[in-house]
């Protein structure tokens, strides 16, 4: 972008996020992405004012005098490197921990399932050993253990071996991100830091109750590997790297074992398949033999991993692994003509700006280039021009005329790397937008921003390069990436922050939580109905312990209810309960064809039954 637009585009963006903050402030609940930055209309200014006065005392040739301090590596070595690494990763597990989540509220208004969490994971796993999932296998299955293991041993409670296994996770995470950068420029570093670690999604590994942290940690590792040999081969079919290019077997079945064991944790993970796919034919270089060969040492290394685990949790894990939760054969979709909605494309900008804040300035930045990366629109117009001056019977180069979907293609992603992470977020990203919210938001936010990874490491490449092959873009990422820091660090810190405040409603959730799991535990191992199901139906286990949960906790929560219920309600409510139980008693003992009968009338009048009870005590805060 040409440097005399710089400040009114800087000033635009980022007042625009001053005013929805401001709105947000003011009772604007459908930006729910800036309700932590909620009154913080002067921080955004001042990043406008910082942006300007860098403009304006930038003189000279664009980006000529920062070469020398973007080109060169800090130096460490080896052992340096490692003492580096070891205080860094210490210094952030100790924040991780300091700022864990303590928020539990009830959804939407709290983090994905995790008050319920705290009320499903203790009671499954003490009576069943662990709560199965095919969708969330072994994030399940890890924080399910963990939680029996600690609450034996130490007394642990659940949220205590959740905020565990996140933080885990982040070493998994902040150790491949550290060995990424750590021999690149400071600007890189720099560039790395601010879209890569300081970003609102870090939330996942600060102590998060939920089961995407590991599947994150695990398919952010594929990716990156992917990414990293895509950079090396440019390097070396260039002539600039010599004796650093990956051996592209090698890189395939490492990013084949831990996209497996991302799928393992999370089946979700499975969408960035065209990915992998392309970085086969890439690493192969279009040589049919060589993606034969690459195909199957990455089939070699997965499908192991893959059939293994699932065989001995179909075979040989108790319970054995059921299907029928599963939302992979009917996963909740938003219906054709929802898709376009306002509501829905502005979930969408909330996600996005959870996501990375400063997607849209980075490619701001980027807007703009010379020679062959040259905007879109212009190349469009510019080869529209050439072909109204040609001769009528000339034929038309159409190199000098691409369609718009080819220029857009080249400026989005001129090199190989950068495809293979824009197919990578736009697989994710499609399920972000397909993928209908169940419990609402900001609650669903965690699921539906699994694509933040590729699209900030696509961001991170697509600056690298910029800055290497377009020097006019240099003055923008000069003033760019300072504000990037200090905006995601803002927003990131306001994000955790908000959740690592235990609240007094959200003490009483959790202290409400933990009465529930125990008298839940204390009523099934001496109910008469449980003990029959189990004997004869098997299968209704986990049905018999969900709904007598739900009964459980609607109780508790009408009796501690005080003055979010009218007496009469809470009679009348309390008597629904009773009568619903009784229902649900006797339909569990049924024979299995009026089993399979009266589930829907009964599962109908109990989700009524739920809504009721909600609506109601929340009608009365």
């Amino acid at each position: 972008m040409r440097r005399s637009l710089l400040i009114p585009s800087f000033f635009f963006f980022i007042g625009c996020l001053a005013l929805l903050a401001h709105t947000t402030s003011a009772g604007n609940v459908h930006l729910w992405a800036l309700r932590p930055t909620a009154g913080a209309f002067w921080f955004y200014w001042l990043l406008a004012i910082v942006a300007a006065a860098f403009l304006f005392r930038d003189a000279g040739a664009p980006g000529s005098e920062a070469v020398s301090w973007s080109s060169r590596g800090l130096g460490f070595g080896r052992w340096s490197s490692l003492i580096l690494w070891a205080l860094l990763l210490s210094s952030a597990i100790v924040l991780l921990f300091q700022f864990r989540q303590r928020l539990f509220l009830a959804p939407p208004d709290g983090l994905g399932d995790s008050l319920l969490i705290l009320e499903q994971v203790p009671v499954y796993t003490h009576l069943l050993g662990y709560l199965d999932s095919f969708d969330e296998l072994l994030e399940l299955y890890w924080h399910c253990r963990l939680y029996l293991f600690t609450s034996e041993r130490f007394g642990w409670h659940v949220e205590d071996a959740y905020a565990l296994l996140s933080i885990a996770s982040f070493v998994l995470y902040g150790s491949a991100v550290f060995w990424f950068l750590i021999r690149r420029s400071l600007f890189q570093i720099l560039t790395g830091l601010a879209l890569l670690i300081f970003v609102p999604a870090l939330q996942l590994f600060a102590g998060y109750v939920e089961h995407y942290t590991m599947a994150t940690a695990w398919m952010a590792l594929a990716i990156l590997t992917g990414a990293r040999a895509l950079e090396l081969e440019r390097l070396r079919r260039s002539g600039d790297g010599a004796g650093q290019a990956t051996q592209p077997a090698t890189a395939v079945a490492i990013v084949a074992g831990c996209a497996a064991i991302a799928v393992l944790h999370h089946s979700i993970t499975t969408v960035i398949l065209p990915a992998l796919i392309y970085l086969v034919i890439e690493l192969a270089a279009g040589n049919l033999r060589k993606i034969v060969r690459l195909a199957t040492v990455a089939a070699a290394v997965a499908l192991p991993i893959l059939l293994s685990v699932w065989t001995w949790f179909l075979l040989f894990a108790e319970p054995p692994l059921a299907f029928s939760d599963s939302h992979i054969s009917s996963p909740p979709v938003h219906r054709p003509g929802e898709l376009f909605m306002p509501a829905h494309l502005r979930d969408m900008l909330n996600l996005l700006f959870l996501a990375s804040p400063a997607a849209l300035l980075v490619l701001l930045c980027l807007n703009g280039h010379d020679g062959s990366q040259a905007n879109p629109v212009a190349n469009i117009q510019s080869g529209a021009r050439s072909a109204r001056d040609a001769d009528a019977d000339a034929d038309i180069d159409t190199a000098k005329s691409p369609g718009f979907f080819n220029a857009l293609l080249a400026w989005l992603a001129p090199e190989p790397v950068h495809l293979f992470l824009l197919i990578a977020t736009l697989g994710l990203g499609s399920i972000a937008f397909v993928i209908e919210s169940l419990i609402g938001f900001p609650a669903d936010w965690d699921l539906l921003t699994i694509f933040q990874f590729p699209l900030n490491l696509f961001l991170f490449y697509r600056i690298v390069s910029a800055w290497r092959d377009q020097p006019t873009t240099r003055s923008g990422l000069r003033i760019a990436l300072p504000l990037i820091m200090v905006m995601h660090g803002f927003i990131t810190t306001s994000w955790i922050g908000r959740n690592a405040e235990a609240t007094p409603i959200s003490q009483q959730n959790v202290e409400l939580a933990r009465k529930n799991v125990s008298q839940s535990l204390a009523i099934l191992e001496q109910d008469p109905v449980y003990e029959r199901v189990k004997q004869s139906y098997a299968d209704r286990n986990k049905t018999y312990i969900q709904v007598k949960l739900f009964f459980i906790r609607s109780r508790n929560r009408l009796l501690a209810g005080a003055g979010e219920f009218s007496a009469t309600e809470q009679a009348r409510l309390l008597a629904a309960l009773e009568s619903g139980e009784t229902r649900f008693h006797e339909w569990m003992q049924m024979p299995p064809e009026a089993f399979e009968a009266g589930y829907e009338t009964l599962w109908k009048d109990l989700s009524e039954l739920n809504v009721r009870i909600n609506a109601d005590g929340a009608s009365g805060e």
